[in-house]
């Protein structure tokens, strides 16, 4: 909740949610306020890493599923996002993206599960 509270003042802007995950914060906000968040020449996420002394990542929420995972995956590119009943399939370009996607012993990939999880009902994620 303080991090919840630091992020709004520190940012001006609300936040959906705020998840630790190996040393790094996951800020969830709503949609269409990315641009504010970042602030100029990313000058928002700057000044928060060095108050939290912590990585910082903003995801922009979305109500599609797709959609969200694929602002969630971000920098790395997907070539198709597509949600086939309960499951998630992650299409890659290519075997350096899908192993930065699945990461060592599936990490990356269960993490990301854990984050869609909370906000969809979904079974699982795939990286093809």
């Amino acid at each position: 909740m303080q991090t919840l509270a630091l992020f709004e003042r520190t940012i001006r802007s609300p936040a959906k949610d705020c998840i630790l995950q190996d040393n790094t914060y996951i800020f969830i906000i709503p949609q269409h306020t990315i641009a504010q968040a970042i602030g100029r020449q990313g000058s928002n996420v700057k000044r928060l890493q060095q108050l939290l002394n912590k990585k910082i990542k903003i995801v922009e929420f979305s109500d599609t599923p797709a959609i969200f995972v694929q602002h969630l995956i971000l920098p790395l590119q997907a070539k198709a996002i597509a949600q086939e009943g309960n499951r998630i399939i992650i299409t890659s370009p290519d075997i350096q993206t899908k192993s930065l996607l699945i990461g060592r012993d599936s990490r990356n990939l269960k993490n990301y599960e854990a984050i869609v999880k909370r906000y969809f009902d979904v079974e699982g994620m795939r990286v093809v």
